[in-house]
């Protein structure tokens, strides 16, 4: 599976966390990342995904920028602890103001 290729940043058994990826979107980009060595897991805001960090571990969260707006990064600045996911804020934003604000929150 494409995932393979990053074995050396993510445990053997990965969870992936997507966070607000709309419609048949989320089933797709599941689909590419699914295996049998990685779950996928999945949450409409970064509200509801704040507890899904809480209560099990996640290694990696998926955040879709264009569909969370500002709480996104509201999720990035709380999981910014020590032990916290690795965050992937995908934005397509093109401003030098939203590249920094996303640096800033981790």
């Amino acid at each position: 599976m494409a995932f393979d290729r990053f074995s050396t940043v993510l445990p053997a058994e990965a969870t992936i966390l997507l966070i607000g990826f709309a419609g048949p979107s989320r089933g797709r980009v599941a689909d590419l990342l699914g295996s049998d060595r990685v779950c996928v897991l999945a949450a409409d805001d970064p509200q509801a995904a704040l507890a899904v960090v809480t209560e099990q571990a996640v290694d990696l969260v998926i955040l879709d920028e264009r569909t969370c707006g500002s709480s996104a990064y509201d999720f990035c600045r709380a999981s910014a602890v020590e032990g916290g996911p690795l965050i992937l804020l995908l934005a397509a934003r093109d401003d030098v103001v939203s590249h920094i604000v996303a640096l800033e929150v981790g």
